[in-house]
């Protein structure tokens, strides 16, 4: 009997722990690393920040590092030493077989910093003379696997929290009134996209219950005051009408308990106001980083919102590095040393021709006996390369013209270093490099005119004005999640401090007020795009069973009746102002899914300019290629031009030929009648 005493300890302590801890396995790529990394060169360092909350971490984490070297260097001499949170760890040297080696190292809660886990894996490889005075630099290199990983242990337990920042980690659902207005339903959207985004958090979206049970707890309740249940009116204390208000409740749930079993605790976060304004004020204050450090309380109100404007792209805009989300980092060695970041398009526009980079950074001097250079890369195309100095400081500005960027464009800052004696001396002393994240920015110098109006510039295309999005369908909740979808599209920098965060109207604002935005329409009634698309005619129109294409050579494709319902998804013009048209029927958020989520398919760059989705499945269709449009008065400009200049030598090249042509066949003519007479 005590035997088994023990053994149902045991199980009750291991189930206890699996009850409190979620290991979970991270690939770099997971936190915004390429899935490899190669670092060339002898003497190398490269650095890794991991984000990492900090306040759930338990005891179980680790890294997992995986590499492989070049079978160039001497293993038995070369060495990989890796450093966590600045302290060395291990120093290892790479198998003789097959130049691998691998680190695996625990790390605990102090060792985070700022919310980030500090990585640097530093190299010191050995060649023979020979070897270096032949090969040089690209012979040495030291990759960074894919099957490298992080593994985190965060605690899963339900400790109740007492602020609201201890809270917002542990939320999971979104509840909205079963009739949401549209300030709701504009907000809902924003919070589940910047959760996720930010806090790496997909909140499912449900109703607000009249009666709280377990599986409401960890969820944020927004709704206008007078729409939340009695019991949190209750429970909530009333702010002035202009003030919103956030507030931590926490109710007992006694649902599927006993008479006599202790009730358990269900939290929500009450995000309402008894107005529009403060309402608005107390919903935007989610959308804010900074809740996680300022909000120690269970409640507070808010008397300002934030700015949530948007301007639209200028042709001087200007964005520095640390806006791009680079991280702030010393590189160091010898050889060739990499700095890599990208550039999305979304950042300028799709129409951007001509870019200005000014580069600032500061380095270690140069004396007479070294040798140093930085060279730029875009999409690792050599766009510059000038020497270094000894003055420490490099500023330069760069122009970048007759650009065609894709919608994320790898720049390149390489420094490529030899030390006095050449790359092959021991010992050599390290270079060492830092950008200056500041006043190192990119400018927008010149665009061009117009840009194709197709998925492939989304959204860019639709950043030059404030995007909005028009309803005109059905409500259904399941639709709030593809509409955060479309946010996270508009927004694809996934570093930026600022997002875009386009206001939901209901459609028939469209018609009545002046066209402020670039619209995006979102209805279920097919004959819409004839009425919005008035000023430019789209490329199809719908009718109850069938699609009309205005190109008549596509009819043969698309002149079919359909039996599953499909939506459409296409690009057009009202005036001045892009706007694109999703037609969903009887607003099946499947549907609506699919011709959002479409946009960003890996095969977009084909371009396209039209989607067509049932429930399952969606392709896309270019139906107005500009390339292949014959323009008559073109043609006939530049035949008249044409004409005018090489008219005589036209004729006399015909002349020439008529001539040719008489003679043959006069030739021609006297052999008939020479073979006639020799016959008789």
């Amino acid at each position: 009997m005590h035997y088994k005493e023990l053994v149902g300890l045991a199980v009750f302590g291991l189930l206890n722990i699996f009850s409190i801890s979620a290991q979970k396995t991270y690939e770099f790529t997971d936190f915004g690393y390429p899935e490899e990394t190669i670092a060339w060169g002898t003497h190398t360092k490269v650095s890794y920040f991991i984000p990492v909350n900090r306040a759930l971490l338990l005891e179980q984490n680790s890294i997992q590092l995986d590499f492989k070297t070049s079978q160039a260097i001497e293993a038995s001499k070369s060495f990989v030493t890796l450093i966590v949170a600045d302290t060395p760890l291990a120093t290892k040297s790479p198998l003789e077989e097959d130049h691998s080696l691998s680190f695996t190292a625990p790390f605990d809660a102090d060792d985070i910093v700022s919310g980030y886990l500090k990585i640097e894996v530093l190299n010191n490889f050995s060649i023979t003379g020979d070897v270096c005075e032949l090969y040089n630099e690209g012979a040495v290199w030291v990759r960074r696997l894919a099957s490298s990983s992080i593994t985190l242990d965060y605690d899963k337990s339900y400790k109740k929290p007492k602020t609201i920042a201890q809270f917002i980690p542990k939320v999971d659902q979104l509840l909205i009134p079963e009739n949401p207005s549209y300030d709701v339903i504009n907000y809902a959207a924003y919070i589940q996209f910047f959760f996720e985004r930010e806090f790496g958090k997909p909140l499912k979206i449900d109703s607000i219950p009249a009666v709280y049970s377990a599986q409401h707890s960890n969820s944020i309740t927004l709704s206008e005051f007078e729409k939340l249940p009695a019991t949190l009116q209750t429970a909530t204390t009333k702010e002035p009408q202009s003030d919103g208000l956030i507030e931590l409740h926490t109710l007992d749930s006694l649902e599927n308990a006993s008479a006599d079993a202790t009730p358990s605790p269900v939290q929500t976060l009450v995000v309402t106001g008894t107005s529009t304004s403060s309402f608005n004020k107390a919903a935007q204050s989610l959308l804010d980083l900074d809740i996680l450090q300022s909000a120690y309380t269970s409640r507070y109100s808010v008397k300002e919102g934030i700015d949530m404007t948007y301007t639209g792209l200028s042709i001087d805009q200007e964005v520095n590095l640390k806006q791009l989300g680079v991280q702030q980092e010393v590189t160091e060695g010898i050889g060739k040393l990499t700095k890599e970041f990208n550039l999305s398009r979304a950042v300028f526009g799709p129409s951007l021709t001509e870019l200005e980079f000014n580069l600032s950074f500061k380095h270690r001097p140069i004396n007479e006996q070294e040798q140093a250079y930085v060279n730029i890369y875009l999409d690792n195309v050599l766009k510059f390369s000038e020497a270094l100095d000894h003055t420490g400081a490099f500023e330069e500005s760069l122009v970048f013209e007759k650009l065609n960027l894709d919608k994320n464009t790898s720049v390149k800052v390489e420094y490529y270093y030899v030390p006095a004696g050449g790359l092959c001396i021991e010992n050599p002393v390290s270079f060492y490099a830092q950008l200056d994240l500041e006043n190192s920015n990119f400018k927008a110098i010149s665009y061009q005119e117009d840009e194709d109006l197709d998925l492939f510039n989304f959204p860019e295309n639709f950043l030059t004005e404030a995007p909005a999005i028009y309803l005109d369908i059905p409500f259904n909740r399941d639709q709030i999640t593809a509409l955060s979808t479309l946010i996270g599209f508009m927004n694809p920098n996934p570093k930026s401090s600022r997002h875009v965060f386009p206001k939901i109207f209901p459609v028939d604002s469209l018609k009545t007020k002046t066209l402020h935005y670039n619209p995006i329409i979102i209805s279920s009634k097919s004959q819409s795009i004839t009425e919005f698309a008035a000023t430019s005619k789209p490329y199809f129109e719908l009718n109850a069973a069938y699609y009309e294409f205005e190109k008549d050579d596509y009819s043969r494709y698309f002149d079919l009746a359909y039996a599953d319902a499909i939506g459409t998804n296409q690009l057009f013009k009202i005036g001045d102002a892009r706007a694109m048209f999703m037609y969903v029927p009887n607003g099946d958020a499947a549907i609506l899914d699919l011709l959002i989520t479409t946009i960003d398919k890996d095969d977009s760059y084909k371009r396209g300019n039209l989607v067509l989705a049932s429930a399952d499945e969606a392709y896309v269709f270019d139906l107005k290629n500009t390339d292949g449009i014959v323009n008559k008065d073109d043609i006939q400009s530049k035949f008249d031009i044409f004409w005018s200049n090489y008219r005589v030598f036209i004729i006399f090249g015909l002349f020439i030929l008529m001539i040719v042509i008489l003679i043959y066949i006069f030739q021609k003519s006297q052999e008939s009648k020479k073979n006639i007479v020799d016959e008789n």
